[in-house]
This record gives structure tokens, sequence and C-alpha cells, in this order.
């Protein structure tokens, strides 16, 4: 399975997973969730098909639409529009809970483009149970500055598993079913944090949809999965007992997952032993507007390396480097004032941001770091380049100075750390954010955050300790910080330790090119730098 990007003919990106041969097809997941969600199904059709599951626009990379009040009918035209850039004329479409119905209703506005729908996970709601789902089922996640939207969001992620509607306090309601391991509600959680405070943008359309009526003058041939394990269950039947098209085959499964996706493939390679192959168009070949960053994916090894890159401009490429914990997004303002001057690259490091997911291949060191980033660079500069990096960034962009042509290293904000702080900090539990049932771990990462505006180190919350710089408590800032931390995973603690560790005298006198030390005026500690040849940031 692969990463990718599309970017459509009005400029925007749709981000997608793609796996497989044979004839298109095209997968849609539920809100407010990702592609991610539905690699079980992208794996188990790939043995028939060449699958491309999206991001629905707005959700996990994907570039949202324009529309203030979108409707399926504008998130249907978008997978049209992305079927286009990708060069499909025909293709069969897999839809999963919302995916379904913008499945559905692409099935009715463009019946000669779709050879087959697969529905999951869909089913009917009276206008009755509507009104009383939809009270509450969309709490405001605006980020605060206390935090709080984090519980918000872990008590629907934890709550899907509990009741339908998962607000509900109604006995009637529960399903019954265990909850899932934590590390299950936290990858949720995740996928929720990335669809953000309009999360609801598609989610309350789809819902909104969820009845039989919606599937009058669909007439492309589609099968709907009734699986015995679905929490969905019970409206699939209601949809089942109002009556289904006469183009709709219902398919049976077990409760096994296994039961779910065999299934699935089998009607698929009936369907296209009915319906045939998929006729190509040729691919377009749209560009991003100019000054803007592009998003897009580098090979390294088994990896893929994400980052945001601009063409635009003269003169030596500028290769950003994010702190530990962080992401590329953190460090969009440096780069964004040399769009359209020069060349630039930001880079998610291995297991940060939007790059390699396997927490395993997070590397343990700023020289690992720096080699499996290195191809990637490589690949965008072609030539000498400056890089810059941020915290831990900095000791990257040094040792990435030995791999890859650079002609200039710049170290931004440098934080020595005494052995005193490396004891202490190893001996607090600030450093273990292990996801907890109760969401506990939330509250930890976001004081954490908040203390480091503060104090520094964090966890020195005594008068030696406080900052002599303004805190910024931006609600967002705090959030994107948060956010980039969680995603690190079970890896965050050992990063923590990698960052602490690292020996800048050795770091700066170690460096064959030429370097400068840049201390923007929100340094922690610039009087451990006195004896630096440094500067402050403009």
């Amino acid at each position: 399975m692969q990463r990718k990007y599309v970017t459509l003919s009005d400029g925007r990106q749709v981000h997608y997973r793609h796996a497989g041969q044979g004839p298109a097809m095209l997968l849609l997941h539920p809100s407010p969730q990702c592609s991610e969600a539905i690699v079980p199904a992208l794996m188990a059709l790939s043995e028939v098909c060449e699958c491309h599951a999206l991001d629905t626009p707005g959700y996990g990379l994907s570039d949202d639409i324009s529309e203030a009040q979108p409707d399926m009918g504008h998130y249907a035209d978008s997978v049209i529009a992305t079927a286009d850039a990708l060069g499909m004329e025909q293709f069969y479409l897999y839809g999963a809970a919302t995916g379904s119905q913008i499945a559905i209703e692409l099935g009715k506005r463009y019946p000669d483009r779709v050879k087959m729908i697969m529905l999951d996970t869909n089913g009917h709601v009276s206008d009755e149970d509507r009104c009383r789902v939809l009270d509450g089922y969309f709490p405001d996640v605006t980020p605060r500055r206390d935090g709080g939207h984090l519980m918000t969001y872990w008590d629907m992620c934890r709550h899907l598993f509990v009741s339908f509607p998962w607000q509900s306090e109604r006995v009637e309601d529960r399903l019954g079913v265990p909850l899932p391991p934590v590390e299950v509600i936290q990858t949720i959680f995740l996928r929720y944090l990335r669809a953000g405070s309009g999360y609801a943008r598609a989610y309350r359309p789809a819902f909104e949809t969820e009845k039989r009526a919606h599937m009058d003058g669909l007439n492309v041939p589609t099968t709907m999965m009734r699986w015995e394990g679905s929490i969905a269950l019970a409206i699939t039947d209601a949809l089942i007992a109002e009556g289904v098209p006469d183009c709709l085959e219902i398919l049976h499964a077990g409760p096994a997952l296994e039961d779910r996706y065999r299934v699935q493939v089998e009607a698929l390679r009936k369907g296209i032993a009915a319906h045939g192959d998929t006729p190509a168009l040729q691919p377009q070949r749209n560009t991003c507007p100019a000054g803007k960053l592009e998003r897009c994916y580098f090979a390294s090894g088994d990896m893929q390396i994400h980052a945001q890159i601009n063409r635009e401009g003269e003169g030596r490429p500028l290769i950003l480097i994010h702190d530990a914990l962080g992401s590329s997004d953190q460090i969009r303002a440096q780069a964004e004032r040399h769009v359209g001057k020069r060349p630039a690259m930001l880079v998610d490091l291995p297991g940060h941001g939007a790059s390699t997911e396997n927490a395993e291949a997070i590397p343990g060191s700023a020289k690992s770091f720096a080699q499996a980033v290195a191809p990637a660079i490589a690949a965008f500069t072609g030539t000498a380049a400056d890089v810059e990096g941020v915290g831990l960034g900095g000791a990257i962009a040094a040792e990435l100075s030995r791999l890859v042509p650079v002609q200039n290293v710049q170290l931004v904000d440098p934080v020595p750390f005494t052995d005193a702080e490396r004891n202490e900090a190893e001996s607090s539990a600030v450093i273990d954010l292990s996801p907890e049932m109760d969401g506990s771990h939330l509250s930890k990462a976001w004081a954490m955050v908040i203390d480091s505006e503060f104090y520094w180190p964090w966890f020195n919350n005594t008068p030696a300790g406080v900052r002599t710089s303004d805190a910024c408590l931006n609600p967002e800032w705090l959030h994107l910080r948060v956010s980039d931390m969680l995603r690190t995973g079970l890896a965050c603690a050992d990063l923590i330790r990698l960052g602490m560790s690292v020996d800048w005298r050795q770091v700066f006198d170690g460096l064959e090119r030429p370097a400068d030390v840049i201390l923007s005026d929100r340094h922690p500690c610039p009087d451990r730098l006195d004896s630096w040849q440094v500067r402050t940031a403009n």
C-alpha cells in the first residue's frame, strides 16, 4: 500500500491510499475519519481491483471543498473530479457509512461512470429518530485554552462503542458490545483531531440522508452488506424492512471481520465478471496554485516521507526540519516567507505528522533520522541546499550536512539540558503519554504543553523555572502542538529523551560547513548559549 496525492483541476489536493491491480475502484470512508479507517477493506478488495481509498475533502489530508454548507451532491461531484484527475472513465465504488451516502448520490448523478456500487454500514433512520439522534450528536470541539475540547473528542470516540447515538442515556440504545482496546479508541480519536472543528461538514448531511428515500432514483448495480458484527446492524435491518431498490442485492456475512470481507470480495469478483473492466482516460496533469505549499510523499527505503514543497523561485533550495514531537505544519510560517523566492521543502520526520505511521520505524538518533529523510531531500533538491532545523531538527540538519550536498546549516533554538534536568524528567511521569481509557493522558499532554509556555523545563514549576518571554496561549497553536505530540504515539517518551540528550556543543563543533545558531525571542534559556556565536531571529 502506498499513500499519494492527486491535484484536481481547481488546484485542491486529495490524499489517498493505493493498492492492487485490475479494474479501477474508489473507496470512500466513514466520517469524520479518513481512508486509514478502511484500510482492511482496501487490502481485501485490492486482491481483485486497483483500489484508491480517498480522504473525503476536509478529512484526513485532503483539502476541503469551498461550499459553506456542503451536501452529498458536492461530495459526489468532488469524487468525480478526483476520478477525472486519476484518469478513470469508469470505476467500481465502495462506500462505508458516510461513504455509502456519497456513493448513492454519485450513482444517481453519474450512473454512466460507475460499474457497480458496494454499500457498507448504511441503513434507514426515521425522521423521528433522526431528530432525537441529532440532538447533541455534534458537540462543539473548537480548541479551548483549558484543553477541555480534547475530552469532548474522547467522549465521542469512546462512546461510539457504548450506545447509538453515542450521547444517548437510554438503556435501549446500548450496543451491548465490549469496549475495544484503548489503542483503537486512540487511533479513532487522532482521526477526529485531523478533521478538526469542522468534523460535521460531511458527517451531518450524510446522517440527514440516511434513509430509504435517498435511494430513490438509484439504478446502478449495487450490493449492500448486512454484517452481523456491525454496530449499525439495527439501521441496516430497518432499511431492509423498508424495501430496497430492484438494483440492490443484499450480502449476508457472519459476525467475524473476515466474514465481512470474504463476502465482499466474492461479490466484487462476481460483479467484475458481469460488468467488465473499467476504461481509462489520460490522467490530468494539474498543478497547485502559485504560492501554495504542495503536499507530497517521497520514497525512502520502506518508508514514505511526507513533505510540503514549493519549487518556485531562484537560488538554493531551503530545507526545514521541525523539532521532536512536531510536524511540518508547525514550521509553515518560516517556509511561507520564502515561497516564491526560493524552492522550499518542509519535511515530516518519520513517525511525525503524516510520514510513516509505523511507530516501530521511528529512528532512535539524530543520525538515523537524517539517514531516513536524506533520500527525500536529495530527490527534491538535486543540488546543494540550505538546511534549517528547529530544536532536535537542528541536530538532524547537522547530520544531513554529511549525507547530502548542503551549503549552509542553521540551528534554530537549540536547548542544552543539564544532567540534573534529564534525571528529573526520567524519574517523572510527565513523559509517559500512553493512552488511558479515561482519557487522562490527554489532560497530561495538554498540561505539558501549557506548562512549557510558562516554565522551562516544563516540569520545573518553581520560581527558578519561570520563563522570561511572553506565553503563546492561542488555543489553535496549543491544539496543533498537542495533536502532533499525541500522533507520535508510544514513541513520545523516547523522542523527549532524544531531544534532551543532544550535546549541542558537540553538534556545533563537529560541523564541517558554515553554520548559524539562531535564537528566537521565545528561546527558554538563552543564557546557556552566551558563549556561542549566535544571532537573533528576524
